[in-house]
């Protein structure tokens, strides 16, 4: 049997290898560009002139025209200055002033180079936020914790350098998302738990969960006619499929197994921790422990059932605005397109969380009941 220090490292040499080996196989996977662009880090010398008074409709938010002086402080036109004309709008409400620091696009086309303000320089606060986030983990849960975070870096390096290139190679979605989300919860729940029969059983039961989510979103998304495209950046994706041989098909499928994963892993490994505890506690039968098992899964299907709801619900929030604001009536927004798609995502990740609890208990029951 491999020790868990061992296998941890495996975990940390394999995280190493799959992102050298992604970004040598991929290096020149990208779209051709009409313009050359290049986003570098500036700060704001001086506002020179500006013209900026409130919104009509949005008193809150300022509109006009800003003249700055600023300087490149990254890249291939470090400490230049250049002036820079910054539009001001209610979609677009980036308001320079002097000492600011901030990302700029700059855009060579021939001898020209067009410069603007593309954003407010925010990557600082997102490594802190992420370093308060590490440090509460490592703290409150010590070594357990610290395998936490390696599992999370090991689940984010399949999905950003394994899968997403899969997908823009023209692969099989349904296919590789089932077995690179079988790896993620294999290793995942490893990490967090042991070589024992609870992680075997938390694994199955979240094999089980994910799959029956997945297939529910693919079939019923296929007899609404809908696709990914209906979603945020949908159309930016069609203008890729150009360039890629992406299949739109099982988008859907991989979608839905990516976004309810972790849910469906919280879930499988409570039930399986659950039934490990009675089965030591009180040796109860195959058919006693399914059913003190299913008695704890009741309480957890409503919660965690809910929180798959609201992240959905969360992250279609400006959708539901809209529909509320343009007072749409009932039969529009049921067939919308895009509601559908996020309303069909969240039932069947929903689906997948309920029936993982009759999963994990039956092959809970029938492992620990074993006598080895």
């Amino acid at each position: 049997m491999v020790s868990k220090n061992t296998f941890n490292l495996g975990v940390i040499l394999s995280i190493v290898a799959i992102i050298t080996l992604s970004i040598y196989l991929n290096r020149e996977s990208k779209v051709e560009k009409h313009f050359n662009y290049h986003y570098s880090k500036g700060v704001v010398l001086e506002v020179k002139e500006e013209k900026i008074e409130p919104h009509d409709l949005y008193p809150s938010r300022k509109i006009g025209r800003q003249e700055l002086l600023v300087k490149i402080t990254q890249g291939k036109y470090k400490d230049r200055t250049f002036d820079v004309t910054n539009y001001i709008s209610a979609e677009r409400n980036y308001i320079a002033y002097p000492g600011m620091k901030a990302v700029f696009t700059l855009r060579e086309n021939g001898d020209d180079l067009g410069i603007w303000l593309y954003s407010y320089k925010s990557e600082g606060w997102i490594y802190l936020l992420g370093g308060v986030f590490l440090g509460v983990i490592l703290l409150l849960s010590g070594k357990r914790g610290l395998e936490s975070i390696l599992a999370l870096a090991f689940t984010s390096t399949v999905v950003f350098f394994v899968l997403i290139p899969l997908l823009f190679s023209g692969r099989d979605p349904i296919f590789w998302s089932i077995l690179l989300s079988a790896i993620i919860t294999g290793i995942s729940l490893i990490l967090i738990g042991d070589f024992d029969k609870k992680t075997m059983a938390a694994i199955a039961g979240t094999l089980s969960g994910i799959i029956i989510a997945g297939i529910m979103a693919y079939t019923f998304g296929r007899l609404a006619k809908l696709s990914n495209t209906y979603l945020e950046y949908g159309d930016q994706l069609l203008y890729l499929s150009s360039k890629f041989p992406v299949k739109f098909d099982g988008l859907i499928f991989t979608g839905i197994l990516i976004a309810s994963l972790g849910a469906v892993m919280d879930v499988a490994m409570s039930i399986a921790s659950a039934a490990y505890e009675l089965a030591e506690a009180s040796k109860p039968s195959q058919k006693e422990l399914f059913i003190s098992s299913m008695n704890i899964g009741r309480d957890i299907m409503g919660t965690m059932t809910n929180t798959l709801i609201l992240a959905f619900t969360g992250g279609a929030l400006n959708m539901l605005l809209m529909i509320w604001g343009f007072r749409m009536g009932y039969t529009q927004v049921m067939n919308m397109p895009v509601f559908a798609t996020e309303v069909i995502q969240a039932l069947s990740g929903s689906i997948g969380i309920v029936l993982t609890v009759p999963f994990t208990a039956a092959i809970s029951a029938y492992l620990y009941s074993r006598r080895d």
